[in-house]
Parts: C-alpha cells; sequence; structure tokens
C-alpha cells in the first residue's frame, strides 16, 4: 500500500469514526461512477450487545447491506458491511444489531 493510499485510509477512518469492533478492510474508487466504495467488517468471533437487553452474543448470521454515505468531496461514497444478528440465550430471541451509521439522523441512507 502507498503512502497516499494509507493516508486516505486514515483520513476515512477518521471521518466515519467507527468503533470496535468494527474496522475499514478496504477502499475502492469508482472511476466510471466517480464514487467511493468503503468496505467495513468485524473479527469472527467477535461478541455484541443484545439489542433488547444488552448480554454479549456471538454473531449468529450475517447479512451484507448497502448505504449511501453523504459525498465525500464531490463523489458519491457507498458503505458496504456484513451486518450481524444476534442469539440472544437471555430473550431466547435473533436480533438484529444496530450500527452506529445506520440509525434515523446519521446522514446514511439505506440502499438494500
Amino acid at each position: 500500500m502507498s503512502s497516499n493510499d494509507n493516508l486516505i485510509s486514515d483520513m476515512f477512518r477518521t471521518a466515519l469514526q467507527l468503533e470496535e469492533p468494527w474496522k475499514l478492510t478496504h477502499i475502492e474508487f469508482d472511476d466510471q461512477d466517480q464514487a467511493w466504495h468503503l468496505f467495513v467488517d468485524f473479527e469472527r468471533g467477535t461478541t455484541f450487545a443484545c439489542p433488547l437487553c444488552g448480554t454479549s452474543c456471538k454473531a449468529h448470521d450475517t447479512e451484507k447491506k448497502h448505504w449511501r454515505h453523504l459525498d465525500f468531496w464531490d463523489w458519491k461514497t457507498f458503505m458496504h458491511a456484513r451486518l450481524p444478528r444476534v442469539k440472544c440465550n437471555v430473550c431466547n430471541k435473533v436480533t438484529q444489531v444496530s450500527v452506529k451509521w445506520s440509525r434515523p439522523l446519521s446522514h446514511f441512507t439505506f440502499v438494500t
């Protein structure tokens, strides 16, 4: 990775304010669409708080999701991540984990 690539990666990490366990794993720029594609992921075995009761749970499964972010400079920006669901032994339910960048008024628009 070049020093320019490191600089761009560091800039996006800072701007996105990702918190553990989320990590920016890959960045692509699409010249044809003039768009950034940011890939966010977590490590296998990571635990998440149950959205209902707060109990620490491992990911039950994941679904790939995509969001449109506010533009960076004049370029469209999209985020891509595996969003986990947890199976809580306390609630006895499988629930989608919420993420900071996808909450109401977060300036992200859910794409698909």
